[in-house]
This record gives C-alpha cells, structure tokens and sequence, in this order.
C-alpha cells in the first residue's frame, strides 16, 4: 500500500498510497492458505536492542504478504529480511523505511515481541 511502484496488482489496478521508492510484489508468497511464521533477520541497531539476548531476529506473522522486491532510492533501509528457499535463493526483503515511513510485509503487532512499536515510536517521538 506504501510502495510507489506494484508488481502483481489484481486486475483493474490496485490502490496504493504511495511514499516509499520501493516496488513490491503482492501477494509475494500466496495466498492465505500459504500464510506462515518464519524469523526476520534484523538489519537496524535500534532494533536488535531491548530484548535480553540482543537478538537480531524478530519471529514474523506472514498473511498474504508482499515483498519488496526493489529498493529504488538510496534513502530506502532494509530493516529486516528472511530466506525462503523455495521463492529465491537471496534474503527477501521484508522491513523498510524511508525517511518517517516504516513497513513491514509481516504483522509485528500478532506477537508479544514490541521492537517494532519501540522503534516506531522513538521515530515519531524524535521528530
């Protein structure tokens, strides 16, 4: 819905805002039925802190998910990715920010792991 430019739109277009360079690719992974968890490996220092263990994972809800499979500006961060085999053989990217915008192709607010609400909220806090 952020990306400036959709790969796999439905037919007739899709509806998006805009406001990140990326491109993304809808429904990157399936369908519903092709929902799963994996581990996101975390590429933001702010993000690998405030767990006890200083993890650098964060264990994603995937339903439907797109991926983003350009960054198209160099003010784009990768935040996060994960590796699944049987769609690429690079780590897909799964976070990203630009500027004040944050996405994530997984549902941070489906676990009780609250990196991500800390990290958005320093975000707004710091502007």
């Amino acid at each position: 819905m952020l990306a400036n430019d959709l790969e796999n739109q439905k037919q007739g277009g899709q509806y998006h805002i805009g406001g990140l360079d990326v491109t993304v690719s809808r429904n990157f992974f399936g369908r519903q039925i092709n929902s799963f968890e994996a581990d996101v490996t975390l590429s933001e220092d702010g993000l690998t802190k405030g767990t006890d263990d200083g993890s650098t994972s964060f264990h994603g809800v995937f339903i439907r998910a797109p991926a983003v499979v350009s960054c198209n500006k160099e003010q784009v961060k990768v935040l996060g990715t994960i590796m699944k085999e049987e769609k690429s053989t690079e780590p897909i990217i799964v976070a990203v920010q630009q500027d004040n915008i944050v996405a994530t192709s997984f549902h941070p607010e489906l676990t009780e792991d609250l990196r991500w609400h800390t990290h958005f909220l320093k975000m707004v806090l710091s502007q």
